[in-house]
């Protein structure tokens, strides 16, 4: 795969990216196909990944724990503290699962997004970041059409 999108990669050449929800389900893709592009691409990027329980991440990744090019920030995605130094990309991938067979428990995971969103930005805003991608809201958007 990663033969077929080698030339993308180049962009992250040197470059930090701060992630928020890169421990769940497709945080966690993201974060080791980046590790691989990085290690094989010699690309040189360093990714900060936010997380509740970083701890409980890499004991179910351990091979990811020593790993130079991966740091991780424990708090939450509604008010966490702001790493240090410069952050050339963000991806924003933080949510809470929720059915929508109870609209209480979907109403509170959307706060929790619509929180969460909120503070990312403000976080791109104050460390000056021009490249923001989202992955937050399209789950809920397809869910509730597929009730």
């Amino acid at each position: 795969m990663l033969s077929l999108t080698e030339s993308l990669w180049g962009e992250l050449r040197g470059k930090r990216i701060f992630v928020t929800g890169g421990t769940g389900f497709v945080g966690s893709w993201l974060v080791e196909t980046f590790l691989h592009a990085n290690t094989t691409l010699s690309l040189g990027a360093e990714m900060v990944v936010l997380s509740r329980k970083p701890e409980a991440f890499l004991l179910k990744h351990p091979k990811l724990k020593d790993n130079p090019a991966l740091k991780f920030v424990c708090g939450d995605v509604r008010n966490f503290e702001e790493p240090r130094g410069d952050f050339d990309f963000v991806i924003h991938g933080a949510t809470e699962p929720a059915g929508f067979a109870d609209l209480d428990v979907a109403v509170e995971s959307l706060e929790v997004c619509f929180e969460g969103t909120k503070r990312v930005l403000e976080f791109c805003k104050n460390k000056n970041v021009k490249n923001i991608y989202t992955l937050v809201l399209a789950p809920f958007m397809a869910s509730r059409r597929a009730t």
